[in-house]
């Protein structure tokens, strides 16, 4: 067998190992993709639930005072180990989520919701602790705004309008003439 005969076999064998290597590690990520499911959706459906619980529990009345059942800095003897906010939370996600998720994708989206209500995790800085949020369509529409005039800054830097042809400056003006319009619905002056 001669050198390249034997880089051949070389390279042969490392690419079966590699073929090899990569299909098991395709196995494993389906593997963890059907343990990940299992995990979030029960964490998702036990928050749920502990809500659900929680809004019959006040439905029906307590026997004392509902707020001296939960365990707060200086309450002693209390029947849950977590706050009346935690409850409030638990209750509001369970409203938010009153059908059981069975759908990755869909347990994926109220994870962050699930995890402020157990605490898990705090609530972004600057609204408390331990509150969930409802959708803010007007948020996401600065936010999107505020992106996309990131974006055309950028992109005129890389090609200035001046460069562009007559076609591609009509197409812009074209589809920009619609958030014109939503600007002046909003009370603002062009």
């Amino acid at each position: 067998m001669n050198h390249e005969e034997s880089v051949a076999i070389q390279k042969r064998d490392a690419e079966i190992a590699s073929i090899g290597k990569i299909g098991k590690l395709h196995e494993e990520c389906c593997r963890a993709d059907i343990e990940i499911k299992e995990v979030i959706l029960r964490k998702i459906n036990s928050g749920r639930e502990c809500g659900l619980e929680l809004i019959e529990l006040k439905k029906r009345g307590v026997h004392g005072s509902w707020e001296g059942m939960f365990s707060d800095k200086n309450r002693t003897g209390s029947v849950f180990a977590f706050s009346v906010d935690t409850a409030q939370i638990y209750m509001k996600f369970a409203r938010l989520n009153p059908e059981p998720i069975t759908e990755l994708a869909e347990g994926i989206r109220c994870m962050k919701d699930a995890l402020i209500a157990s605490g898990a995790i705090s609530a972004p800085a600057g609204h408390g602790p331990q509150k969930l949020h409802s959708f803010d369509f007007p948020a996401l529409v600065a936010k999107r705004c505020f992106d996309f005039k990131a974006l055309w800054g950028e992109q005129i830097k890389k090609a200035p309008i001046e460069t562009w042809s007559s076609d591609q400056k009509e197409i812009v003006r074209d589809e920009l003439h619609w958030y014109a319009q939503t600007y002046v619905e909003l009370g603002g002056r062009l």
